[in-house]
C-alpha cells in the first residue's frame, strides 16, 4: 500500500518543480542571447557569409551585400548561380551539388561573381556542409581576392620581363639553392654542353672539374652564410664532351620563393685563359692567338722609369672595342690615348706589375673620358722582355643588363618608382651616411586618402591612374636626390636630407602640385594626402622600421584629424 504523501513531500518537489522551472526559464534566455549574439557576428562580419539550400541561397550577411551590390531580397529570390559568373558557373554549381551529396571536392577554390554594376570580382570561396533547418545546406564565406589576383598578374608580368632578360642573355646564368641548380638559362647549358632538364637535377659542383670543386662549393658555402667573399673568381668545368672549359663567375645572394639563393652570371673565358698560358710559354703563340682573341689585347712599353707607357701592339679586337685603328694609337703614351687611365685606377696597377712582374687583375670598372664611355675588365702581365700585356673585356652590356634586372627586382611596375624592396636597400644605406657624416634626413610617410572610395565608384583602372598621377606629383615635388618610393597599395614615403626648411618648403610645394592638378577640368576627384613626417637624428639613432612607424603614427593621427573633411587638399606635417 502506498504511503499519502506528507506536507513536507509536497513542499519539496513544488521546490524543485519551481526551481526546475527558473532554469528552463535560463535556459531559454541564454539561448536568445547565444543567437544574437551570433547572428550579430555574422551580420557585422567582414568576410561574406552565405548558406544555400538546393539552388538557391536561404541567409545573406551584410559583406556579401556589399561585396556584390544587390539587395537581400534579390539574392534569395534567384538561384545563386545568377550571380556568377558564365564561364564559372558549371564548375561552382558541379562543386555545390556534390558536396550536398557527401563526395569529395576541394574546400577551398576561386571564381568570378558578377557585381549589380556589371562589374567583376575575384572571390576565394571556403564551404562545409551544415544541416539548416533539418535540410543539408553549405556554409560558404567568401573573401574579395580581386586585389591579390591583379598583383599576381603584375608579377607573372615582372616574371616573363625576368624570363626574357635570362633566356636572351649572351652569358650564363643560374641560380643555386642548397646544392641544386633552380633556374639555367639557354646560354649555360650552351656552355656546359647539356640540356638544361640535366643541368636541374644534378647538383651543381657534379660539372665542375674535380679540381676545382672544393673551392667553388667553399665560397658558395660561405656566401650564403653571409660571410665576406670574393664575388668574381676562375674555374673549370667538365663539358658533356669531356672538354675542360675555363670559366669567370660572379655570384650574389638573392630572395628566390621566400629563401635565400645564389645568383651568377658565367662567361667561358677559354680562350682568355689559353692567351695567358701562350704567354708565358711562347711569345709566337701569342702573336698568333694576339690576331684572333675576341678580348682586347695591348702591350706597352714602360718610359720614364715607369712614369709613363707607350704603346707598343694593339690588337682587331681591342680595334673594334674603342674605335680606333692601331696605327693611330701605336707609339703614343697611355696618357694620350685613354685620357681618364688615372681616375680609372690603371695606371697605378700599370705600374704596380711593371715594378713587381706579378700578374694583378682589375675588376669590372666604369671608364669615362671625352671619347670612350663603358663598362672594362683588365687582366694586366709583364712579359719576360719587360712589356706589359693588359688583355680586357668590354663588358658594358652585361653591366647594362645587371642593372636593368636589379631595377626591375627594386622597381614598383605600375608607378616606376622605388619598390618597399628598393627603398629599404636605400634607406638604410643613406642612414648608414647620415651617422658618417652626422647629417639629419627626414622622413615623409604618405597615405592616399578615399583611395577605396575611387576603386569602389570607378574601378580599380581608375585606381592604378590616382596612383600613378600620385606618383608623377611626388616626383615633381621632390628632389631627384631624394628617395621616393611606393611601400604598396596606397602608402608612399620620401627620404630627404634634411636641410633648413626641408619639411616647410616640401609640404608647401606639394600642396601646390596637388592644388595644380585637382584645378584641371574634369576631376572626377580631388587627389588627398595624408601625411606624416619625422626627423631621423643621427645623434639618437634609430632603426628604419622605428623610423617607418612613428612617421606612419602621424600619418594616421592627421587621418584621423581630418576624417570629417572630403574631397579637401591637404598636405601638412604631423
Amino acid at each position: 500500500m502506498t504511503e499519502k504523501p506528507t506536507y513536507q513531500d509536497l513542499e519539496k518537489r513544488i521546490s524543485v518543480l519551481e526551481e526546475e522551472s527558473i532554469k528552463g526559464r535560463q535556459a531559454e534566455e541564454a539561448l536568445r542571447e547565444s543567437e544574437a549574439k551570433y547572428r550579430n557576428v555574422v551580420e557585422n562580419a567582414q568576410e561574406a557569409i552565405l548558406i544555400a539550400q538546393d539552388v538557391k541561397l536561404v541567409f545573406v550577411n551584410r559583406a556579401a551585400l556589399a561585396l556584390t551590390g544587390y539587395s537581400e531580397e534579390k539574392f534569395l529570390s534567384v538561384p545563386f548561380t545568377d550571380f556568377i559568373h558564365p564561364d564559372d558557373r558549371n564548375i561552382v554549381a558541379g562543386h555545390h551539388l556534390k558536396r550536398l551529396m557527401g563526395e569529395e571536392v576541394p574546400p577551398v577554390y576561386t571564381f568570378r561573381v558578377v557585381r549589380q554594376d556589371g562589374r567583376i570580382r575575384w572571390v576565394e570561396l571556403n564551404a562545409a556542409i551544415i544541416s539548416w533547418e533539418g535540410k543539408p545546406a553549405t556554409l560558404n564565406f567568401l573573401s574579395d581576392i580581386t586585389e591579390r589576383q591583379r598583383v599576381e598578374e603584375a608579377l607573372r608580368e615582372s616574371e616573363e620581363k625576368y624570363r626574357l632578360l635570362f633566356e636572351n642573355a649572351g652569358e650564363g646564368i643560374l641560380i643555386v639553392r642548397g646544392e641544386l641548380v633552380e633556374f639555367a638559362n639557354p646560354a649555360l647549358a650552351k656552355i656546359l654542353g647539356q640540356s638544361i632538364e640535366i643541368i636541374k637535377f644534378k647538383p651543381f659542383v657534379s660539372f665542375l672539374h674535380p679540381d676545382d670543386r672544393a673551392k667553388v662549393l667553399d665560397h658558395h658555402i660561405r656566401r650564403m652564410r653571409g660571410e665576406d667573399v670574393e664575388t668574381g673568381y676562375d674555374f673549370r668545368i667538365i663539358t658533356s664532351a669531356g672538354q675542360e672549359r675555363w670559366l669567370h663567375i660572379n655570384s650574389q645572394v638573392i630572395p628566390w620563393n621566400g629563401a635565400p639563393a645564389s645568383l651568377s652570371f658565367v662567361i667561358d673565358i677559354t680562350d682568355r685563359k689559353m692567351a695567358e698560358k701562350a704567354l708565358r710559354e711562347s711569345e709566337f703563340r701569342f702573336r698568333e692567338l694576339f690576331d684572333k682573341m675576341k678580348s682586347g689585347v695591348a702591350v706597352y712599353e714602360a718610359i720614364n722609369d715607369g712614369n709613363d707607357f707607350v704603346l707598343r701592339d694593339f690588337n682587331r679586337a681591342a680595334e673594334l672595342m674603342e674605335g680606333v685603328t692601331k696605327e693611330m694609337v701605336i707609339g703614343r703614351s697611355v696618357l694620350e690615348v685613354f685620357p681618364a687611365v688615372k681616375e680609372f685606377g690603371l695606371f697605378d696597377l700599370f705600374q704596380s706589375v711593371w715594378k713587381s712582374g706579378i700578374p694583378r687583375h682589375f675588376p669590372v670598372s666604369h671608364y669615362k673620358d671625352k671619347r670612350i664611355d663603358g663598362w672594362r675588365e683588365n687582366y694586366v702581365y709583364k712579359l719576360p722582355a719587360g712589356e706589359l700585356v693588359t688583355i680586357y673585356d668590354d663588358v658594358t652590356e652585361r653591366k647594362k643588363m645587371e642593372e636593368e634586372i636589379r631595377m626591375l627586382s627594386i622597381t614598383d611596375a605600375l608607378t616606376g618608382l622605388f619598390n618597399r624592396r628598393g627603398f629599404i636597400a636605400l634607406a638604410e644605406q643613406q642612414i648608414k651616411t647620415a651617422n658618417r657624416i652626422q647629417k639629419k634626413l627626414v622622413l615623409f610617410y604618405i597615405d592616399l586618402d578615399g583611395m577605396k572610395a575611387v576603386n569602389d565608384r570607378w574601378g580599380h583602372e581608375e585606381g592604378d591612374h590616382l596612383l600613378v598621377n600620385s606618383a608623377k606629383i611626388l616626383k615633381q615635388t621632390f628632389r631627384e636626390s631624394d628617395i621616393i618610393a611606393r611601400l604598396g597599395g596606397d602608402e608612399f614615403t620620401v627620404l630627404a636630407a634634411e636641410i633648413a626648411e626641408t619639411t616647410e618648403i616640401a609640404l608647401k610645394r606639394l600642396n601646390e602640385r596637388i592644388r595644380s592638378y585637382n584645378d584641371l577640368p574634369d576631376r572626377r576627384y580631388q587627389i588627398s594626402m595624408s601625411i606624416g613626417t619625422v626627423i631621423y637624428d643621427p645623434s639618437t639613432p634609430c632603426t628604419l622600421d622605428e623610423l617607418l612607424s612613428r612617421a606612419d603614427t602621424l600619418m594616421y593621427k592627421q587621418k584621423k584629424e581630418k576624417a570629417h573633411r572630403t574631397h579637401r587638399v591637404t598636405a601638412t606635417a604631423s
